[in-house]
């Protein structure tokens, strides 16, 4: 151990924190554990990219953990032009 692990806690660390919905935490161990299947089967950094693409997938595919996001009460939409 030693910096290898410094790096992956503090990129823990910063990813923690975002981890706040159903979505985040299915993307993040979907992708984990895409990457923990795939690192013994392909070449070194193959891993990180196909989990990278777990996680473009699942972020292209808005309300499948929940209602799709929408229009409404946005404050670009709702503002009246001035005169």
């Amino acid at each position: 151990m030693g910096l290898d692990a410094a790096a992956s806690g503090a990129f823990m660390a910063l990813l923690w924190s975002r981890l706040n919905t159903r979505a985040a935490r299915v993307t993040a161990l979907a992708a984990a554990g895409v990457a923990l299947v795939a690192t013994p089967l392909v070449p070194p950094g193959i891993p990180i990219l196909l989990a990278a693409l777990v996680a473009v997938l699942a972020g292209s595919r808005p309300g499948r953990f929940g209602p799709a996001p929408t229009d409404e009460g946005d404050e670009l939409t709702s503002v009246e032009p001035r005169p």
